[in-house]
């Protein structure tokens, strides 16, 4: 008799416990779809939906920043909204820096009228005394930003360099490639970027 009951009273604790979790499942689910837009976090990454607005990544719009030139000009990146835009990372000891170093120089001046070429020297880890000799030795006609503190660096993840981000006139990353870029790879870059 007494094994009759305890059976009895186990189906209906297992019972409760899987209403408990279905009605606790839709009441989530329902939540999480209001509106049709996740209200807190992107459920994959654990990041707001404002967050995952600017990533240093093709398809997301470009992490905004502001940097002074060599002349000690402020360049913010969303004034430059309306133009499409080739930012290359780079510093003057790395080597494959200056390897690709001559193809952005040509590059730069090959399609002057459709791209703004920006370089993002990462300060932090040169000195601009070498920024400038490397400047003048390839001849670079296009700005160079001084990423003094490291911040921009940060921002767009830069792990290895050089590392390129080509971002169309709608502030939208087009592509993104970390290290050093074969002269072909460059101008396919900058061909996918022109076409949008």
């Amino acid at each position: 008799m007494e094994r009759k009951k305890w059976g009895r009273l186990s189906i209906g604790i297992l019972f409760a416990a899987v209403l408990i979790l279905i009605v606790g499942a839709g009441w989530q689910n329902s939540s999480k779809t209001k509106g049709g837009v996740s209200s807190s976090a992107d459920s994959k990454s654990g990041k707001s939906q404002q967050e995952v607005a600017a990533m240093p990544r093709p398809g997301y719009r470009a992490p905004d920043f502001t940097l002074h030139d060599l002349n000690g000009t402020a360049v913010k990146l969303s004034d430059l909204k309306g133009k499409k835009v080739l930012i290359n990372f780079w510093a003057s000891w790395c080597p494959p820096c200056k390897a690709e170093t001559p193809d952005l120089v040509e590059m730069s001046q090959k399609y002057k009228d459709k791209v703004a070429f920006y370089g993002v020297n990462l300060t932090v880890t040169d000195d601009e005394e070498s920024v400038r000799r490397f400047v003048s030795q390839y001849q670079i006609q296009y700005p160079i930003l001084l990423d003094q503190d490291g911040r921009v660096g940060t921002q767009y993840q830069t792990n290895a360099i050089p590392m390129t981000v080509t971002i169309d006139q709608n502030g939208m990353i087009v592509d993104r490639r970390d290290g050093q870029l074969s002269r072909a790879a460059m101008e396919g870059m900058i061909q996918k970027l022109v076409e949008r």
